[in-house]
């Protein structure tokens, strides 16, 4: 896309006319695509994914999801960065365990949500980039955020945590495509 901009730019900088070449999808196909994917058969298993996920956190009340005013509201909010020797530690764990380290990481946050809210869904936002739609040559690259549903209880281990953190990052992975407000609609009238 921004290099059809300059290419535009400076063919009528020149005094010299532009048009998109023939053989490029715009935005605006990718855009109808999409949105032909979504209402056709081709998204079926994407949508009862999604609605399955989803299902358990149908009538959760919105008070219930409250954090406290005491955990984490109160918690210290600036950041606190690794540094080179506990990023290497989490790398080295996560490889020993056969998951991501954003997966080790996210099984930890989840385990600090759960003492603190105990016996609430949790639903964490995660972005995917690397959508199953090349669009690189249109407009970049698009990421999607993708609901992370966890049950009402943690895991007991933390090995085993980290290793079903990976599953459902796995699984919503196979399920990218369908974009984020399309979710949101299957979780209609749910405290997300």
């Amino acid at each position: 896309f921004l290099q059809q901009v300059r290419e535009a730019y400076d063919r009528f900088a020149r005094g010299e006319g532009w048009s998109p070449p023939s053989e490029t999808t715009s935005y605006f196909d990718w855009a109808r695509e999409q949105r032909e994917w979504v209402a056709g058969p081709d998204s079926a298993a994407a949508r009862e994914y999604w609605s399955a996920q989803l299902a358990g956190v149908a009538g959760e009340p919105a008070e219930a999801a409250a954090v406290p005013e005491r955990g984490l509201a109160t918690a210290r909010t600036d950041s606190q960065p690794l540094g080179e020797r506990r990023s290497a530690l989490v790398d080295r764990t996560a490889a020993g365990l056969g998951v991501t380290s954003f997966a080790l990481l996210l099984a930890c946050y989840r385990r600090l949500v759960f003492e603190t809210l105990p016996g609430a869904w949790q639903v964490i936002g995660s972005s995917f980039a690397n959508r199953d739609v090349d669009t690189r040559d249109i407009v970049g690259l698009l990421v999607n955020v993708l609901p992370l549903v966890s049950r009402r209880e943690p895991v007991g281990c933390p090995v085993d945590g980290a290793r079903a953190e990976m599953a459902l990052i796995a699984a919503a992975e196979v399920h990218q495509r369908m974009p984020t407000p399309e979710i949101l609609r299957l979780a209609a009238g749910r405290s997300l």
